[in-house]
C-alpha cells in the first residue's frame, strides 16, 4: 500500500504520541548555514507506515527587553516507512540579521508528524545554529 503496513496495522497507522518512533539528526548536534542561508538537517521514520508533517526550527529569546519566540525556519516534509531522508530549510529573510548578529543559538527542531489515521506526535530536539 502506499502507506506501507498501516492498512494491516490494528491502530490504523497511528503515530504514537509516547514513542513517536522519529528521530531528527544533524553532524555533532550542529547546523550549520550556507552563504545562501539555507541548512540541512536528518529525519528518520521507524515506523511501518508513511509520515507526513512539519518542522520547525525556534527560540525563546529577549530581544529589546521583551521576551518572544523566533521562528528560524520551517517547512512541510513527508516520509516513506522505515526511511530517513534530508531536510533543507531556508533561514527567513526577517532572522537573517538577528543570527549574523548572535553567531549562534540553541533551536529548539519542532517536529509534528502524523500518519495515515490522523493525529500527530511532537518530537524535540536542542541544536546549535550557525550563523554563515
Amino acid at each position: 500500500t502506499p502507506y506501507g503496513l498501516a492498512a494491516f496495522l490494528a491502530s490504523g497507522g497511528v503515530v504514537d504520541q509516547r514513542h513517536p518512533d522519529l528521530r531528527v539528526s544533524a553532524p555533532r548536534g550542529r547546523l550549520r548555514v550556507s552563504s545562501l542561508w539555507i541548512t540541512r538537517l536528518g529525519l528518520w521514520n521507524g515506523n511501518a507506515f508513511a509520515v507526513h508533517g512539519s518542522i520547525v526550527l525556534r527560540r525563546r529569546l529577549r530581544i529589546g527587553g521583551h521576551a518572544r519566540t523566533v521562528r528560524f525556519a520551517g517547512a512541510r516534509f513527508a516520509l516513506g516507512p522505515l526511511a530517513g531522508a534530508g531536510q533543507t530549510l531556508a533561514i527567513t529573510s526577517g532572522t537573517r540579521a538577528l543570527l549574523r548578529r548572535l553567531r549562534s543559538v540553541v533551536v529548539t527542531v519542532e517536529l509534528q508528524a502524523g500518519g495515515p489515521a490522523g493525529r500527530s506526535a511532537t518530537v524535540r530536539k536542542n541544536l546549535r545554529l550557525y550563523a554563515p
